[in-house]
């Protein structure tokens, strides 16, 4: 299978391994791919595929077009609906991704709930295939809001990664109701890699972060393996209670 394009490796999220020449592609599912970690595989000369599961029915992957996961429809049909009224959502406005089966006798399952947050586009997509693509934005039940202001897990990843100290990403949003006044985030950094004071650090992220959601916001930094601590290994819950 070497040197053929359908030889796949699955790294764990936040994981890094040396790429092995052969390998021309590589699968990634568990968490979002982050920016980071896809512009390390881009040097590697690696073209990462995102997958996801249509809930307990099929699974779903990027094509090269990169634009969304692909549903196999004539396995499975997928909608968006309001996570409060439980209606369809036009395609294009973010609903709950809602899958009925249409070939298991077994387990008929209709308008099964992932919980997963999501927008459907149904137009042809650049790689040839017609059948529906989504794109997944987070879990339904990790959404809260701050100010009125709808906030994801996803959000945040890309403003923590982009600090030396705190690119792997570790974090928790630390929620005591759905609806805050405050973002409140606990931040894992690389003792490693800290060059100036915490305080320094908690600053930037703070700035930084403010800059793109706009929303108050109070960070508590903790060594990265501490933080590891408080979840299964490798892998902490995006969304905590206080």
């Amino acid at each position: 299978m070497r040197g053929l394009f359908s030889t796949p490796i699955t790294p764990l999220p936040g994981s890094f391994f040396h790429a092995d020449p052969h390998y021309k592609g590589a699968i990634f599912g568990g968490e979002p791919l982050s920016g980071r970690l896809k512009a390390l595989t881009d040097s590697w000369g690696f073209e990462m595929f995102e997958t996801t599961s249509l809930g307990d029915v099929a699974g779903a992957t990027e094509c090269r077009m990169h634009d969304g996961f692909h549903a196999y429809e004539d396995i499975a049909f997928i909608e968006a609906i309001d996570p409060v009224t439980r209606q369809p959502v036009p395609d294009g406005e973010v609903g709950e991704l809602v899958v009925t089966t249409l070939v298991d006798r077994m387990a008929p399952l209709i308008r099964y709930a992932t919980g997963d947050l999501t927008t459907i586009d149904r137009s042809p997509c650049g790689c040839g295939r017609n059948h529906a693509r989504f794109k997944v934005l987070g879990r339904a039940s990790d959404q809260i809001l701050i100010e009125g202001r709808s906030i994801l897990p996803r959000e945040i990843m890309s403003l923590v990664e982009v600090h030396t100290e705190t690119r792997g990403a570790l974090f928790q949003i630390v929620r005591t109701d759905r609806e805050m006044a405050t973002l409140r985030l606990r931040v894992g950094y690389d003792v490693s890699r800290l060059t100036s004071p915490e305080a320094s650090l908690r600053l930037r992220l703070h700035d930084q972060i403010f800059a793109a959601l706009g929303v108050p916001l109070a960070i508590e930094l903790l060594d990265e393996q501490e933080l590891l601590k408080l979840g299964p290994p490798h892998k902490i819950p995006r969304v905590t209670k206080a």
